[in-house]
């Protein structure tokens, strides 16, 4: 055990001598001015050890690292033999990806015993652990990836079992609640930004998630600190904070190539009783907890005698003490801060290692928690965890949402954002600014807002550029005399017109699903839309020629008939069928004429205008369709799975079709129109509202869905149900609503074809700061695959290449789509970089991923110098090279060097990597030495250690001599 010596007495008597009163002045956000004084004891003294309250010790480890059970180099075994006995660290946790344990779907958070891998590594942990020397833990990391949500990712420490990502119903909204079943579990959030995701803004918050998430990576990463590998977030933990969450900064290394504790020097440091799992989960718990850039520094904060991470209540006095202390004699401590809310800094003090404050809780009111911030002359800075000194009051943002999340450039989307007040007092002088790409748009203000109520400011906003559009809305008010401020951003993604469908979705009339009755469900649908290249519109003007110029399929779901009832101009009419005979296609749908009403607003009388002013003979009947039989529990209830096998809108169909409480369509001309769907045989259509309208059908003969070809060339599809509402199309309920919806715009609104990019063009970097220009563009390129994922372990995690005539580039996300060496692709992404290297990110594998051509041509790689290898201009490459290996590093690091005598090149091989040939793991490490010479064949590329020839499978490595 290596916990720090504290040296009470000793410390003690240095700060009798030395205690010392002194004046600084402070400065309180929005409140107060610079010469208001606050009185401050403070202590300038250099090099006093730290003392921690109650006996308590600092133990320093590390929270999140990989082995080979899922994505990192390294045996677990290895991992805990390496952190416990070459990097000495008092904890360590291995928290592999929960996606690539074995029988995954068939396990829980509450039963992970199905998966050898999930166990072996608890009870590796266990053969590890021992009190007092070393405390071993295993967890899980949950990752969702931007086809899945790209919520972020999450370490969950203390469970019995895990969850997965490849449970499609496990979005972060449910994990949290799933969390929240097991209150002895502790989940950290990793990494926050916009790579891999911020936890949608720190958003779902609740005091149950709240127990449980009571960690967050301020710096996480392999390569040195302040080196391009490594990534802080410090600006992450501050919003987290200001959103309500309880939450202590950690800062880990988050290791894949093993190394783990020492590939830097960051540390998360814990203040516990003893070593143990229990003390150091206690201490993770209660968020006892600070991260510091530096392998030994100690730091102790309390107020009012209570240490970091307590919360405090109705305090007559804030009486802070603070100590940080680093026993290497060059390592100089500079600064010490107090921050607060909105990451404020509100007191501090610089060249001393001590410092003792008195604080009035009048003068820093609008303050709801305080942590401590220390900075070393190397620039390395550690972070506390908060003291929290007040409530914050139960106010904010609840959500801001746009629209839709696509739109094509120089289209506006309505953003909303809806302000609640849950607290005791009215929240007045409400201010919401809106930023768009970093630059302010528009400021609004708000009616005040009592308790329990909530506002919403709306405001249109013009999508400005390809790719990522970052809007921000920040909230100012004014609650309880004080100024507050929130901000959440949202991202709406800027599309090509020429590249894009146009899709309107009709909400003139009070639609059904739109903006009438169950307003605003066409959110799956709007993201099937957006999935297959279009972007969606909800309309609320007049239909007009002009409106539907440009519209490549419009949607009409049945208009109100009830008081105030609604329906469609003559005028408008004339607008749908001048759209349609200029090819336009429609999707219209109706509902029963249960209370149906009589003459131009019944449901079947308005949409059979529609249909009769195009030209179509196909017809909604004025009925209800029944089953007596075969239903749901009510006989308007009903799923059919009768469908048309010879009807390319069925293809794929699974399950049954959700129909609920529509009409009945009637054909008339089969060699126009085709069902898509029947009834079963006990069917039947009913004259529900007693009018004697319907027409009469045959059991066995009634059609919930069909389309009908026009002689212009356009399609109408009609159905006697909005087939498509969020309520028929919820992915968890499995109907074939969702397949059959995707089939009509497949053949309605196909996606354009895109602009091919060159992939060199990709990789420009004009002002050489090692990040490509087009960052945050979508682009699409085209290209043969140089490193695929059919291989297992000749593939790399969530990563492909591809390579044209021009270059070369790595591409991420893509794991469920199999692709081979060889084969011709054409992926759509957002461009961006990892660790320096240039890749094509974001991509959604259903649908930004081609495969255009089966056939298996590889391509030859480009043989260069070592030194070439190593150039910027090569990224992404395949190529081939020779050299002597002049260095070999461990077999954890992946590293061999080579010289042809132009310079040297560094060839990395992934832990995971292994022979393509036999299919198992290769150590080539052990057949290789100092003075071989090795033909070398993989992809020029970059990671957090510099230019790298990485290997795609070891057979690619042959020794010459």
């Amino acid at each position: 055990m290596k916990s720090r010596n504290l040296r009470k007495g000793f410390c003690l008597a240095i700060i009798t001598s030395l205690l010392s009163t002194s004046y600084i002045f402070a400065k309180e956000k929005n409140t107060y001015t610079s010469d208001t004084p606050v009185e401050i004891k403070t202590l300038t003294q250099q090099n006093a050890p730290v003392i921690t309250p109650n006996g308590n010790n600092l133990y320093f480890g590390q929270l999140h690292s990989h082995t080979t059970l899922s994505d990192g180099q390294g045996t677990i075994e290895e991992a805990y033999d390496y952190a416990r006995n070459n990097a000495k660290l008092d904890f360590f946790a291995v928290t592999d990806h929960s996606d690539w344990f074995d029988n995954e779907m068939e396990a829980d958070i509450i039963d992970g015993s199905m998966s050898t891998e999930w166990m072996l590594g608890l009870n590796t942990a266990d053969k590890y652990n021992e009190d007092d020397i070393f405390t071993a833990l295993y967890a899980f990391e949950m990752t969702w990836s931007s086809s899945t949500g790209k919520w972020g990712h999450i370490n969950t420490f203390n469970t019995s079992g895990f969850e997965t990502r490849n449970n499609k119903e496990m979005d972060l909204k449910t994990y949290y609640e799933t969390l929240a079943t097991q209150p002895d579990s502790i989940s950290q959030l990793n990494h926050p930004g916009t790579t891999f995701g911020d936890f949608s803004d720190f958003g779902f918050y609740s005091a149950a998630a709240d127990s449980v998430v009571t960690l967050i990576e301020v710096g996480n990463g392999e390569g040195p600190v302040r080196g391009s590998g490594y990534f802080p977030s410090y600006e992450y933990y501050t919003r987290a904070l200001d959103k309500g969450w309880h939450i202590a900064p950690v800062n880990n290394q988050d290791n894949h190539k093993g190394k783990w504790g020492n590939s830097n020097t960051a540390r998360t440091v814990i203040e516990a009783k003893n070593l143990s799992r229990d003390s150091v989960y206690d201490a993770l718990r209660e968020m006892r907890v600070y991260s510091t850039e530096d392998e030994n520094l100690e730091i102790s904060y309390q107020i009012n005698e209570h240490t970091m991470g307590s919360i405090l209540k109705d305090q007559n006095e804030l009486n802070v003490e603070i100590t940080a202390y680093d026993p290497d004699e060059d390592d100089e401590i500079t600064k010490i801060e107090l921050i607060t809310d909105g990451g404020y800094s509100q007191f501090k003090t610089t060249n001393t290692n001590h410092w003792n404050l008195s604080i009035n809780p009048e003068d820093v009111s609008s303050s709801t928690y305080f942590y401590v911030k220390v900075t070393q002359a190397d620039g390395d800075i550690a972070v506390t965890a908060p003291i929290w000194v007040s409530e914050k009051e139960n106010i904010g943002i609840s959500s801001v949402e746009a629209s839709v999340n696509k739109a094509i450039i120089g289209d506006s989307v309505t953003v909303d954002t809806i302000i609640y007040n849950n607290d005791k007092s009215n929240i007045e002088d409400i201010e919401v600014e809106y930023w768009i790409n970093g630059k302010t748009i528009s400021t609004q203000k708000v009616d005040n807002i009592a308790p329990s109520e909530q506002n919403v400011a709306s405001a249109d906003i013009v999508i400005e550029k390809n790719g990522t559009n970052i809007i921000t809305a920040i909230v100012r008010t004014t609650i309880n005399g004080h100024i507050r401020e929130f901000s959440q951003n949202i991202e709406v993604s800027g599309v090509k017109e020429a590249e894009t469908n146009r899709i309107l979705i009709d909400g003139s009339k009070n639609n059904a699903y739109v903006t009438g009755g169950y307003i605003d469900n066409m959110n799956f649908v709007t993201e099937l839309i957006q999935d297959n290249g279009g972007v969606v519109k909800i309309n609320q003007e007049q239909l007009t020629d002009e409106l539907l110029s440009n519209i490549d399929l419009l949607i009409i779901t049945d208009a109100e008939s009830k008081e105030p009832a609604s329906h469609y101009s003559d005028s408008e009419i004339e607008a749908i069928k001048n759209y349609i005979n200029k090819g336009g296609n429609l999707i219209l749908t109706s509902k029963a004429d249960y209370g149906d009403v009589e003459g131009e607003h019944g449901n079947a009388t308005q949409a059979n205008t529609i249909l009769h002013s195009i030209g179509a003979t196909v017809r909604f009947n004025d009925d209800q369709l029944i089953d007596n039989i075969e239903n749901g529990g009510q006989s308007y209830r009903l799923y059919f799975d009768n469908y048309n096998e010879n009807s390319k809108y069925t293809e794929n169909s699974q399950g049954n079709f959700s129909f609920y409480s529509g009409s009945s369509i009637l054909i008339d001309d089969k060699t126009t129109t085709e069902y898509i769907i029947k009834g079963h045989s006990t069917s039947e259509s009913s004259d529900a509202d007693k009018q004697n309208d319907a027409k009469k059908v045959n059991k066995g003969d009634t059609i919930a869905l069909a389309v009908e070809t026009l002689p212009s060339g356009a399609k109408v599809v009609v159905s006697g149900v909005t087939f498509f509402s969020d309520f028929e199309m919820e992915p968890s309920n499995e109907y074939s609503n969702h397949i059959i919806m995707e089939n009509i715009l497949h053949d309605l609104a196909p996606e354009k074809d895109k602009t091919i990019t060159p992939i060199s063009q990709i990789h420009t970097d004009a002002n050489n700061d090692n990040a490509p220009d087009l960052k945050g563009e979508i682009h699409t390129v085209k290209g043969t695959v140089t490193s695929g994922n059919s291989v297992s372990n000749n593939t790399f995690v969530g990563v492909v290449y591809v390579q044209d005539e021009t270059g070369g580039l790595a591409i991420y996300p893509v794991s469920n789509v199999k692709l081979e060496v060889g084969q011709k692709v054409q992926i759509t992404g957002v461009v961006g970089a990892y660790q320096g290297d240039t890749q094509l990110s974001d991509v959604i594998e259903t649908t930004d991923v081609k495969i255009l051509d089966t056939t298996i041509k590889e391509v030859a790689p480009t043989k260069m110098s070592t030194q070439n290898t190593m150039l910027e201009s090569n990224e992404g490459l395949l190529i081939a090279t020779q050299g002597t290996i002049t260095k070999i590093g461990d077999v954890s690091s992946g590293n061999i060097w080579i010289d042809d005598g132009s310079g040297e090149a560094r060839i990395y091989i992934d832990g995971y990597i292994g022979s393509g040939k036999s299919g198992k793991s290769d150590n080539i490490f052990s057949k290789i030495k100092l003075g071989d010479t090795i033909n070398v064949i993989g992809l020029s590329s970059e990671n957090s250690d510099g230019n790298r020839i990485r290997i795609r499978n070891t057979d690619d490595i042959i020794i010459i001599k």
